[in-house]
């Protein structure tokens, strides 16, 4: 909670807080490391699914294909949320379209494709919308849910800040996310099926 309000707002941290926070942070997935998610299977998961579940779906996805490869879009911004996890920037599951998953987006396309324009970000985070586990957590009243997942092509980013407070992963796979286990496994899945897929 702490991490998000400071970089939402972009405010200076001390050495020391920044300190303490981490190492909250590092004793929390140590932790989820250590009891495989027993911590994490008293909150209320609803729609629950395994590890493997997700694993297809990863595999799975939704994704444009030209001359025989997959895009790589949507892998490459779900790689930027398991590092914003793993290095503490994001705690909550709310992942916001702001210029710090803008940065961690650019940072693993260059990366994995440094020889390229890193395209907009904005395109995968909406798309992400047809696959199962992401989804909206929408300003205003549900009518806007309809337009959100109705609309066949990409809606303008002035669009979808008006209409979306921020995304949010399935509560399993988030905690799956958190645990280093389970969030290599998922990285390999991406990488594999989406990067290095030749």
């Amino acid at each position: 909670m702490v991490l998000r309000l400071i970089n939402k707002h972009h405010l200076p941290l001390s050495p020391i807080l920044e300190y303490a926070i981490r190492e909250r942070i590092e004793a929390y997935n140590d932790y989820c490391d250590t009891n495989k998610f027993q911590v994490c299977e008293g909150l209320s998961m609803q729609n629950s699914n395994g590890l493997e579940w997700y694993v297809n779906r990863f595999s799975s996805m939704s994704v444009n294909i030209t001359n025989n490869k997959k895009a790589p879009n949507k892998a490459i911004l779900l790689l930027a949320i398991i590092d914003m996890i793993q290095y503490g920037n994001l705690i909550e599951n709310r992942i916001p379209h702001n210029k710090l998953m803008s940065d961690s987006f650019a940072i693993q396309w260059q990366k994995w494709f440094p020889k390229t324009k890193t395209p907009y970000v904005w395109f995968p985070f909406y798309h992400l919308k047809s696959e199962s586990f992401w989804h909206f957590k929408q300003y205003g009243d549900d009518n806007i849910q309809f337009k959100l997942y109705e609309r066949k092509n990409t809606m303008p980013i002035s669009t979808l800040r008006t209409l979306v407070e921020y995304a949010y992963l399935d509560d399993a796979l988030f905690h799956y996310m958190h645990n280093s286990e389970t969030r290599s496994k998922l990285k390999e899945v991406l990488i594999r099926n989406y990067i290095k897929c030749e």
